[in-house]
């Protein structure tokens, strides 16, 4: 099938960058070109050339203002912008998708919109911008991405949020759809719960200061029953033992790999009402019991509504004797089936699509 529309993804990190945000666009961008779509993936990430890919690198910014922007993509905007204009590489009928974070480049779509006003602009963002729970605390920080939202939002034709919560953060959007991360399909054909290791625990990601997984360590190290926990990340934990295996930073494919062996997944969350992580779609489809540790109440947020109907789900405060009373109980009850195939990125994409084809 041919298309009249030429899609534009574009990402400040892609591959070879391995951070769990290039899942998304990555997928997307295959599953276009899959589908016929003529597609271009535009990104600042440095790499081997690929087709349909355009690389335009950030040059090094060391001044004054670099120090005090720490989104890098406010100086690569101008070269996006440049691109896509100048270039004559958008027209009148084209899609363009820039998707975060970090956030400055949307500036881009206001120029976009006065040259091309018929092109249809879509922003994912991800993660909340200008209004984040978790980070901006700083008012007159807040109220300048405030403008800068609006100005972004004002311009474009949809809006992508990863969850519920997220999407009622939107400065005044134009039109929004939830898109959630979810796992990527292909990677989980052959999971066999009868091979994994009932006693094997394993977080994948990031630490923050409110998502300690000190307490839960501890557990792990004092716990008749001698379970391992295996860590996928860049942190250095706080507790060191013969059972608890750092790996280090993993690939996806290297995580998912893991992921197929182990039998209970860990999250650690702050507590706060939009959280939500892509790892909890992977551990669905790893078929793994899970262990929701909070620093909030139980039961509640975003992360609830996503693992309600979820039998394998047990939430603990971040206290001792709670975190010991979870690990007993996944411990000693076996995985229950459940129908998880709503969370997968196949899912998301087909909601891409109706946007994309509105």
């Amino acid at each position: 099938m041919t298309h009249s529309k030429h899609i534009f993804l574009v990402s400040f990190r892609y591959k070879p960058f391995k951070g769990v945000g290039v899942l998304r666009i990555s997928y997307w961008f295959e599953m276009l070109k899959k589908k016929g779509f003529p597609v271009t993936l535009i990104t600042a990430e440095e790499g081997n050339t690929e087709e349909n890919i355009i690389r335009i690198p950030l040059d090094s910014e060391n001044g004054f203002l670099s120090r005090i922007i720490r989104d890098k993509s406010f100086f690569w905007e101008k070269k996006l912008t440049n691109l896509l204009i100048k270039d004559n590489l958008l027209s009148e009928n084209d899609v363009v998708l820039l998707t975060g974070g970090p956030f400055l480049y949307f500036m881009s779509v206001r120029k976009i919109r006065k040259k091309l006003p018929t092109v249809k602009i879509i922003l994912d963002y991800r993660d909340p911008f200008a209004i984040n729970p978790r980070f901006d605390n700083f008012i007159l920080k807040r109220k300048i991405k405030e403008i800068f939202e609006k100005s972004f939002n004002r311009n474009a034709d949809c809006v992508i949020a990863v969850n519920d919560y997220c999407e009622k953060l939107f400065i005044t959007p134009p039109e929004s759809v939830v898109i959630e991360n979810g796992y990527d399909e292909r990677e989980f054909g052959d999971v066999d719960i009868a091979t994994k290791d009932g006693k094997a625990f394993i977080y994948a990601g990031a630490f923050h200061h409110d998502r300690s997984p000190e307490l839960f360590l501890n557990e792990v190290v004092f716990h008749p029953e001698q379970p391992i926990f295996h860590y996928c990340g860049n942190a250095d934990l706080p507790v060191s033992n013969n059972r608890i295996i750092n790996h280090g930073f993993q690939t996806y494919q290297q995580t998912v790999d893991l992921l197929k062996k182990v039998s209970i997944g860990v999250i650690i969350t702050g507590g706060k009402e939009f959280e939500s992580t892509t790892k909890i779609f992977d551990y669905f489809a790893a078929k793994l019991k899970i262990l929701i540790i909070t620093k909030g109440e139980v039961k509640t947020g975003n992360l609830q509504q996503i693992v309600r109907d979820n039998p394998n789900v047990v939430w603990a405060i971040n206290e001792k004797n709670a975190i010991k009373e979870a690990m007993d109980s996944l411990l000693r009850n076996e995985y229950l089936d459940w129908k998880y195939t709503q969370f997968s990125r196949k899912n998301g994409f087909e909601k891409l699509l109706s946007v994309i084809n509105k």
